[in-house]
C-alpha cells in the first residue's frame, strides 16, 4: 500500500471492490470509538521566538526566486515547481541565499517557533509563557479557547462522530483554496478515453479504517463511499484558482494535454505538501495511525487509520427538465423575505431569528471596496509575509533536527523546495486579499469568514451556533442557541451598511450582545461544558483575534473608498469588523 507522504489515489474500480467486501453504514461507523496505541499526545516543551536573520534569509531567497522567474519568463516552463526537476534546476541559481538559511537555522539552539508571528498558531500556544509546542491532538479531542478555561487533558480514546468534523476543520483551516476544492469548483477535466469535459470538480477527503473484519474508506463530507474518483493522469483545471497547480493561459488552452503538471496526481502532492506545511497535527493521519477500535456489536479489534485523498468530477449536463427541477425547489424562508442581493454566498449559519428590521442598509455582494490610503497596508502585508516565512523556517528546523545524517546538499534541496512552496501559494502569502487594489465584497466577506473559522474548531462552532442555555442577571435560564456575531460594517456620513459573515444578510436590530457578566453552558461545546461567563469566551476570542493583522486592522476601523454599483461614483468610509455573542431563545 503506496505512503501518504506520496499522495495514495485510489481508483474507481479498487474502491468498488473494496466496499463491496465490508458492508458500510454510517450510522455505525459514526458510533465507532478509537483507542489510539501510541498516543499523540506529548508533553509541551519551551522553545524560543524565531530570530530575525533567519527570517531575512528566507526572504532574500523567495526574493532571488521571484527575480529569476521574471526575469526569465521561460525559465522552468512547463515544469512543475514543486518538482525535483524545478529544484535542481533552481539550486545553481540560489545557492548562496540558500546556504544563508542554512547557517541561520543552524545558529538557532532549539527549534524555533513561529507563534509569535502566526495568526493560526493554536490558543495554548498564543497565550502562554514561554511558549509551547501544543498537544496536535487536542483540537481534534477538546481543545478549549485557552487553557486557563479548563485542564488539559490527554486523550487516548475518540469517538468517529467526533473525528469527523474536527479533521475537516483541520484541512479546510490550512488554505482557503483547499476549502474551496472540498465545497467544489467549476473546472475543466480531461480523462482517457473520454477527451474534455466542463463540470464539478471537488476534492474527496476520505478517512479510511482496516482492520481483520473491518474495511472502510468513506467521503467525510458526504458520509458516503468513496468511489468514482480520477485517475492519477486525468489532468485538471479551473478558473477560480483553487488548484495548487494552474496551467499557462488556461482560458486559451484549449484542449492541450501536454502539461502533465496538472495532473491530478502532481495535484494531489501539491495538496499534501500544503496540509504538512500549514496545518499541525495532521502528519500521523497522513502516514497512518496504529489504533484499537470499537463498533457497535462487536469486540475490540487492532487496525490502521489514515486520511486518504482524491478528486472527483460530475460532468456538467445540459438538461433542461433537470435544470426546472432544481429552479422549481423550494428556498429557505429567510430566502423567500429578502431580496436577492443580499445574499452572499460562502456563509455557514441562518440565524435563528425572524426577518425584521435591519440595522443599517445592506451591502450588495457587487459592491466594491479600495484602501482609501494604500500606504497604511504596508505593515500588514510585511506581517503576514513574516508569519508564512516564520512557519516555513519552524518546519524546516524541525526536520533538520530529525535528518542529522543528511549531507548538505540535500538540506540546501530541502530549503529551495519550502522556498518554492510558500511561493507557489499566493493565497497563503497574501492573506484574505486586503492589499488588493480593489475588492469585491462577494469575495472578501467568505475570506474573512474563513480566517475567522481557522484560528479554533471551537471558533468555527459558535460562528455556526451552539445549542445552549444562558442566565442573563434579572431573568430565568433559557435554551437556545450561543452565536458569534461576526459583523462586518461600512460607515459613511448618514449611511451605514451591515453584513453578518454567518448568514450573508443584514442584521436585526433585535439582535443584541449577552452582557458580559451573563452565564453560558453547553453540552455539546468543550469550552462552555461548565458554566462560564460571556466575559471569559470574549476576552479569549478577542486575544485570538488580537493575533491576526487582517483582522486587528479591520477590528481597529480601516478606512475605505467604496462603491455600491457602476452608476454612483466611489465614496470614503470605514470598514469596521465587530464581534459579539449573541443568543437565540428557542421559540415554543
Amino acid at each position: 500500500m503506496p505512503k501518504l507522504s506520496q499522495p495514495s489515489v485510489i481508483s474507481p474500480s479498487s474502491t468498488a471492490t473494496q466496499h463491496s467486501e465490508t458492508s458500510f453504514t454510517l450510522e455505525t461507523v459514526r458510533q465507532t470509538v478509537l483507542k489510539l496505541v501510541n498516543p499523540l499526545c506529548q508533553p509541551s516543551s519551551s522553545v524560543p521566538d524565531l530570530s530575525d536573520s533567519a527570517l531575512s534569509a528566507m526572504q532574500r531567497l523567495m526574493e532571488m526566486i521571484t527575480t529569476l522567474r521574471s526575469s526569465q519568463p521561460l525559465f522552468l516552463e512547463g515544469v512543475s515547481l514543486l518538482s525535483p526537476g524545478a529544484i535542481k534546476a533552481l539550486l545553481p541559481y540560489v545557492s548562496e541565499e540558500a546556504y544563508d538559511v542554512l547557517e541561520a537555522l543552524q545558529s538557532e539552539e532549539a527549534p524555533v517557533s513561529p507563534n509569535s508571528f502566526s495568526a493560526a498558531a493554536p490558543p495554548a500556544t498564543q497565550n502562554a509563557a514561554p511558549q509551547t509546542v501544543s498537544d496536535p491532538l487536542a483540537p481534534l479531542a477538546s481543545t478549549f479557547l485557552s487553557p486557563s478555561l479548563s485542564e488539559s487533558k490527554l486523550y487516548s480514546f475518540i469517538a468517529i462522530e467526533t473525528l469527523i468534523p474536527s479533521l475537516l476543520w483541520r484541512i479546510a483551516r490550512s488554505d482557503y483554496s483547499v476549502m474551496h476544492l472540498i465545497e467544489g469548483v467549476r473546472g475543466r477535466c480531461w480523462q482517457p478515453e473520454r477527451g474534455w469535459a466542463t463540470g464539478m470538480l471537488r476534492l474527496v477527503v476520505m478517512l479510511e479504517v482496516e482492520a481483520p473484519t473491518v474495511r472502510w474508506c468513506f467521503d467525510l463530507a458526504t458520509g458516503q463511499p468513496a468511489e468514482g474518483l480520477l485517475e492519477p493522469i486525468s489532468i485538471i483545471q479551473s478558473e477560480e484558482q483553487a488548484l495548487p497547480l494552474q496551467q499557462s493561459g488556461y482560458p486559451g488552452a484549449g484542449n492541450d494535454t501536454s502539461d502533465t503538471s496538472c495532473q491530478v496526481e502532481y495535484q494531489l502532492q501539491a495538496i499534501l505538501q500544503l496540509l504538512q506545511s500549514e496545518t499541525s497535527g495532521l502528519g500521523g493521519f497522513l502516514q497512518g495511525l496504529a489504533v484499537e477500535l470499537l463498533q457497535p456489536g462487536a469486540d475490540w479489534q487492532a487496525g490502521k487509520l489514515r486520511l486518504r485523498f482524491g478528486f472527483e468530477f460530475t460532468a456538467q449536463v445540459l438538461d433542461l427538465g433537470i435544470s426546472e427541477a432544481i429552479q422549481s425547489y423550494p428556498e429557505p424562508i429567510e430566502a423567500e423575505l429578502m431580496e436577492d442581493e443580499t445574499a452572499i454566498e460562502g456563509t455557514i449559519a441562518t440565524a435563528q431569528v425572524s426577518i425584521v428590521k435591519t440595522l443599517g442598509r445592506s451591502l450588495s455582494p457587487a459592491a466594491l471596496v479600495r484602501a482609501s490610503d494604500a500606504t497604511l497596508l504596508a505593515p500588514y502585508i510585511q506581517q503576514i509575509t513574516r508569519q508564512q516565512i516564520a512557519q516555513s523556517l519552524c518546519r524546516l528546523q524541525k526536520r533538520q533536527s530529525s535528518h542529522t545524517n543528511e549531507s548538505e546538499s540535500e538540506q540546501l534541496t530541502t530549503i529551495v523546495q519550502a522556498a518554492l512552496l510558500a511561493l507557489a501559494h499566493k493565497t497563503s502569502l497574501t492573506g484574505i486579499g486586503l492589499q488588493q487594489p480593489t475588492l469585491l465584497l462577494d469575495e472578501l466577506a467568505p475570506k474573512l469568514l474563513w480566517s475567522l473559522t481557522r484560528h479554533t474548531y471551537e471558533m468555527t462552532q459558535l460562528l455556526g451556533g451552539v445549542p445552549a442555555q444562558v442566565l442573563q442577571p434579572g431573568e430565568n435560564w433559557q435554551q437556545g442557541t450561543l452565536r458569534l456575531l461576526a459583523v462586518l460594517q461600512i460607515t459613511a456620513p448618514e449611511l451605514s451598511y451591515t453584513l453578518d459573515l454567518s448568514t450573508g444578510r443584514s442584521v436585526p436590530v433585535t439582535v443584541a450582545p449577552l452582557p458580559k457578566d451573563a452565564i453560558v453552558q453547553s453540552s455539546v461545546a468543550a469550552f462552555c461544558q461548565q458554566p462560564t461567563a460571556i466575559a471569559t469566551l470574549a476576552d479569549h476570542l478577542e486575544q485570538l483575534c488580537d493575533k491576526s493583522p487582517e483582522q486587528k486592522l479591520l477590528v481597529d476601523g480601516f478606512a475605505v473608498d467604496w462603491l455600491k454599483d457602476v452608476e454612483q461614483d466611489w465614496q470614503s468610509g470605514t470598514m469596521t469588523l465587530s464581534l459579539s455573542l449573541a443568543f437565540f431563545a428557542d421559540t415554543p
